[in-house]
C-alpha cells in the first residue's frame, strides 16, 4: 500500500514540476501585461479560467501516469516515453509562447505537442485504457489552445 501511495505522489510530483516550470514563464508574461496586450480572438477564455483548467489537467495527467506505472505491459516503456515527451513539449510551449513572446514558433511546438500527446494516448491505451482516457480532456484542451495560438499568431 505504501509503495502505491509513493508512486502516486511521484507521478503528481513529475506532472506538477512541469506545471511549475511552465509557470516560470507564464507568470512574468501575465504580470508584465504582455499577454493582456495581445490581440486575441473573441472566443478566448477569461484569464481566470486557465489556472483551474490546468490544475485539473495536470491532476488527470498524473493519474494517467500512475495507471501506466501500475501495469505490467510491454507497451509501458513506450507509453512512458511518449508521456514524458509531451510533458517536455508542454513546458517548451510555455517557454516559447510566454517566455520569449513568440506565438509563431509556439504554434509549431503546440502542433508537435498535440501529435505527441495523441501518440501518448495511443500507446497508453495499449497499456491501460483508463490511463489513455484520462488524457483525452488534455488533448481536447491542447487542440483548443492550438487554435487560440494560431489566431494570436495571425492577429499579432
Amino acid at each position: 500500500m505504501g509503495v502505491r501511495w509513493a508512486k502516486l505522489a511521484a507521478c503528481f510530483a513529475v506532472c506538477f514540476a512541469a506545471a511549475a516550470a511552465g509557470s516560470l514563464y507564464i507568470t512574468p508574461a501575465m504580470e508584465s501585461g504582455w499577454y493582456d496586450a495581445l490581440a486575441k480572438p473573441s472566443f478566448t477564455p477569461p484569464n481566470w479560467v486557465f489556472a483551474p483548467a490546468w490544475i485539473l489537467l495536470y491532476a488527470l495527467m498524473a493519474m494517467s501516469l500512475y495507471l501506466i506505472s501500475e501495469v505490467q505491459s510491454e507497451e509501458k516503456t513506450v507509453a512512458y516515453a511518449a508521456f514524458l515527451a509531451q510533458l517536455a513539449l508542454n513546458v517548451a510551449w510555455s517557454m516559447v509562447f510566454f517566455g520569449i513572446h513568440n506565438p509563431d514558433f509556439a504554434l509549431i511546438i503546440i502542433i508537435a505537442l498535440e501529435a505527441t500527446l495523441l501518440a501518448a494516448i495511443a500507446f497508453s491505451r495499449k497499456a491501460s485504457l483508463p490511463a489513455a482516457l484520462l488524457l483525452v480532456p488534455y488533448a481536447l484542451w491542447i487542440a483548443f489552445a492550438a487554435v487560440l495560438n494560431y489566431y494570436i499568431a495571425i492577429l499579432n
